[in-house]
């Protein structure tokens, strides 16, 4: 239950300290507003340290003491500022937050509830994606070289850059160490909530400076937080969408199951959080300058994936702000050509390439893109400076992606496939909540007020319903995807607890564990892959079995621990026969194997060899059976 209690006071620590922090700094009550301006400071404080100590690979309690002084200083700058400008916040004030914003924390609890109904994703452990960010989180406090290790084997290997820049999951570490709770619980409920509250404030804040700039009824302010209600699509079954034509976004189901990861950040947020910063500057300062930095920081923080997102959103600004009628604009032929010629020079990657003309073309004939294009095209007609510049910075981007030549920047940026499909979700979501922010606003500014909140609350019953309905017929039973949650409370198998606890008191007695498991066992009738989160849920144990996909690139032995090896593995927890077991033998010798796990019903043998089983782990509820073996 303290894993629940601890993320609980993790998500109203971390609610609360990003409120007050952009409270002393705003120094006004918008919920939206304090709550992104804080987070964005706090995030910018930590990533700054946090990164230098990862780049420098220095110990991990360097990160600690870091992370304690920031905090530190964040809460003497809130007393300080909120004393000296006598700042204070009454049980009214608190009354009318809830009361503006209550749709928006609805909209959160919606796609949580969303996301239970997808368990089959979270015991697929994010598409094994888990393995790598979950066991880093929980080793990294432990180990001498924390920055340069494989987590998911458990053992040394090399780091790539890219991962050092990285610091969520570093700051992660730092709250699981400190509260003393479950990472799963930690980040599949605590995290994804934080974060999902953090989009819809993003889309709030957006939706409130468009609606300044229109200079809209005082009346309509009060339902800018339906906007976010658009998000509830993006939480749809992705296998569903793809297979009915409706969407086609890359990596769709992080959105669902996976909100925690730090890449989802600029993945959902990344070009909201520039555009809205600057799209109404009449010209570029360094103050604004400052503020890019603070943010590409924070974003860079997350996941590297944000540096095309950063560069894209920045070029696509800097030419619609230094646009102007009234001047001469001839000057801006020179960066512009300037950055023809820098993707003329760069290599091209036709693979990229085609790979994201191929999702824009299947995207371009799907129902929200055709509707959300049909708006998209009407809002030029009502002439308003503030829809015209979005309106080119999202056209901008769509170029500068896709014309060839020019594109070569942007695929030089991305590095890597799927950063460049990623970019183009991010471009999406931002498009589709664009556009339905405009027919918001529309509706909100022609009809009467008596049926905002009725027609409102349908929209929103719609939305909910048709998303959930995506999840109906693929053998997943909303009631059963409840009553799994309800018993693994902990967002993780019980069994696989269970499993690492007993492992671990194995370990107690027999050291280290050198263990083989089946990759993927049935859990609650789903794949649950074992293997890749052993390492997660226990402390002593180095998880051959996840090799093959994770491998090991470093000069331990183990890297050379060869596919081959494990299906001969399976074949021997598929039939628990003694001649699959001897033909396991030479490479259980040759990597000193201690331990073996079998999945499946009781077996007639008590011992394989040298290998005795000596605990068997059982969920009669998830129809789950391991049978652990350690050798005498």
């Amino acid at each position: 239950m303290w894993d629940c209690i601890g993320s609980l006071l993790f998500l109203i620590w971390m609610i609360v300290l990003s409120y007050f922090f952009g409270y002393s700094i705003r120094k006004e009550q918008n919920f939206s507003k304090n709550l992104l301006t804080g987070y964005i400071g706090y995030a910018f404080i930590l990533a700054i340290g946090l990164m230098i100590i990862e780049l420098l690979e220095l110990p991990w309690k360097l990160a600690l003491i870091y992370f304690i002084l920031a905090i530190a200083g964040i809460l003497l700058y809130i007393i300080y500022s909120m004393k000296k400008n006598s700042l204070k916040l009454t049980k009214s004030d608190f009354r009318q937050l809830f009361k503006d914003n209550i749709v928006l924390l609805a909209v959160v609890i919606i796609l949580m509830l969303i996301s239970f109904i997808s368990f089959n994703i979270y015991w697929l452990n994010n598409q094994l994606d888990d393995g790598y960010y979950l066991s880093k989180i929980v080793k990294m406090p432990y180990l001498d070289t924390p920055f340069s290790y494989n987590y998911v084997v458990n053992c040394k290997a090399n780091s790539s850059i890219a991962y050092k820049i990285n610091t969520w999951e570093l700051e992660a570490s730092i709250y699981v160490y400190l509260l003393k709770i479950n990472v799963f619980t930690f980040c599949r409920l605590g995290l994804n909530f934080f974060n999902y509250l953090l989009l819809c404030s993003s889309i709030s804040l957006f939706s409130n400076k468009i609606a300044d700039k229109l200079q809209l009824e005082n009346r309509i302010y009060k339902f800018i937080q339906f906007i976010p209600i658009v998000v509830i699509l993006f939480a749809t079954n992705m296998n569903t969408v793809y297979e009915q034509g409706f969407m086609y976004l890359v990596d769709h189901w992080q959105f669902v199951t996976a909100m925690y990861l730090g890449s989802s950040i600029p993945r959902t947020m990344g070009i909201l959080w520039i555009v809205m910063s600057f799209i109404d500057n009449k010209n570029i300062t360094i103050k604004d300058i400052m503020q890019l930095f603070i943010i590409s920081v924070v974003l860079m923080s997350k996941s590297t994936i944000a540096l095309p997102i950063i560069i894209l959103t920045s070029v696509a600004l800097f030419f619609v702000i230094n646009f102007k009628k009234d001047k001469k604009t001839l000057w801006l032929l020179l960066p512009l050509l300037l950055y023809i010629i820098i993707g003329i020079v760069l290599p091209n990657n036709l693979d990229m390439q085609h790979a994201i003309r191929d999702y824009v073309k299947r995207n371009i004939m799907t129902l929200p893109f055709i509707v959300s294009s049909f708006i998209f095209l009407i809002s030029f007609a009502f002439k308003k400076t503030i829809i015209n510049r979005i309106n080119i910075v999202l056209l901008i981007i769509f170029t500068l992606m896709l014309v060839p030549e020019v594109n070569d920047v942007f695929e030089t940026f991305s590095v890597y496939g799927f950063v460049a499909n990623r970019m183009l979700t991010t471009l999406l979501y931002t498009y589709y909540i664009t556009t339905f922010a405009y027919v918001l606003f529309a509706f909100l500014t022609y009809s009467k007020e008596r049926i905002l909140i009725p027609i409102l609350l349908i929209v929103t019953c719609v939305f909910t319903g048709s998303c959930v309905s995506t999840y109906t017929g693929k053998n997943i039973s909303v009631k059963h995807s409840f009553g799994v949650i309800a018993r693994n409370y902990r967002m993780v198998p019980n069994s696989t607890l269970e499993l690492g606890r007993v492992l671990d008191e194995i370990s107690k007695e027999k050291g280290t564990l050198r263990v083989l498991s089946p990759e993927i066992v049935i859990t609650n009738k789903v794949p649950h892959p074992l293997a890749t989160i052993l390492t997660t849920v226990t402390e002593n144990a180095i998880s051959y079995s996840a090799v093959p996909r994770y491998p090991v690139d470093s000069d331990e032995k183990i890297a050379s621990f060869l596919y081959d090896y494990q299906l001969a593995f399976h074949d021997l927890n598929n039939t628990k026969s003694m001649e699959a077991f001897d033909h396991c033998l030479p490479f259980i010798d040759k990597y000193k194997i201690n331990c073996f796990i079998l999945s499946g019903g009781m077996n007639e043998y008590e011992s394989y060899g040298d290998f005795v089983r000596v605990r068997v782990v059982t969920d009669p509820s998830a129809e789950v059976c391991y049978s652990i073996y350690v050798k005498a």
